[in-house]
Formats: structure tokens, sequence, C-alpha cells
């Protein structure tokens, strides 16, 4: 964390001279605060310069929540199989519904 109100971090970078490392003032997108403080900041940076800009890209251990299970759940319409779920289920449909889906399936190749 800074001390001067114009940057939000110092970047402190070891160097080959023992005791001297390089210090970069940068400043880092609302975003960026977020996460910084939903998690730990891991040991580690990478540099880039892109279009003439230096950009430090920084690694954040965070631990996600566990979600509740839900009677919920995503449905895939797929080409070889007609519908399945997460879970591997497939629907069993009446030959009514899919002469239906084989003659729209027809219509968009048309």
């Amino acid at each position: 964390k800074s001390d001067t109100p114009q940057f939000d971090f110092w970047l402190v970078i070891a160097t080959l001279e023992k005791c001297k490392p390089v210090r970069i003032p940068i400043n880092i997108y609302a975003y960026g605060k977020k996460v910084i403080n939903s998690g730990k900041l891991c040991a580690g940076v990478t540099l880039t310069r892109k279009n003439g800009k230096w950009y430090a890209t920084l690694v954040v251990e965070t631990i996600n929540k566990k979600t509740k299970a839900s009677k919920i759940i995503g449905v895939d319409l797929g080409i070889k199989n007609l519908l399945t779920t997460p879970v591997q289920y497939f629907g069993q449909f009446s030959e009514k519904l899919k002469d239906k889906i084989k003659q729209n399936d027809l219509k968009r190749r048309r």
C-alpha cells in the first residue's frame, strides 16, 4: 500500500544488487482493488509492454465459496442427442415432437 495519495501501491522488484530494489509506483482500477482486497497477493509479477505502455500482471489467490445445489439445471440442445443435462440425463420425447423438430431443421437448411 502506498503512503502517497497519487499512487495506490508501490511495486517493489528485487535487483541483482543487494539491498537495492526498484520501486515502481502503480495505480489500480476499482475492480483490481476489489480483487486484491478479496484475496491474498502472491509473490511474482509479470511486466509487459504494449503500445509504449507498461502493464503489471499480479497473481491473487482467492477462496471460492461453494454454491448450494438447486433444482434448476441447464439443458443443452444438441445435434447428436436432442437434449443433454450436465449430469447426462437424456430426454425422452414423443415421435410427434421428434418429427416436428426434423421438419424445422429441414426448413432452416433450405
